[in-house]
């Protein structure tokens, strides 16, 4: 059996954080990939995605199929 390390409390540098939070944004490495890489929490990911990315936290993205907006259009039409 593997014995259990205990947990080392670790502090990343501000611009090492940009640097990840850069790299998520252009999809150069995904949030699992760099929770695995670093051994660290999904939730301090995204808090640093929250922090120092490009969409303010209180800003909402939408994201919707090119028929979505068609449809919206053509009932407006008639």
């Amino acid at each position: 059996m593997s014995e259990l390390r205990p947990k080392v409390l670790r502090t990343f540098s501000e611009s090492f954080k940009k640097e990840k939070v850069r790299m998520l944004e252009k999809g150069e490495i995904t949030p699992t990939e760099l929770r695995n890489l670093y051994d660290m929490s999904y939730s301090s990911i995204y808090r640093w995605k929250s922090k120092y990315g490009s969409f303010p936290a209180n800003e909402k993205v939408v994201v919707e199929k090119e028929s979505d907006s068609y449809r919206l259009t053509v009932v407006k039409k008639d």
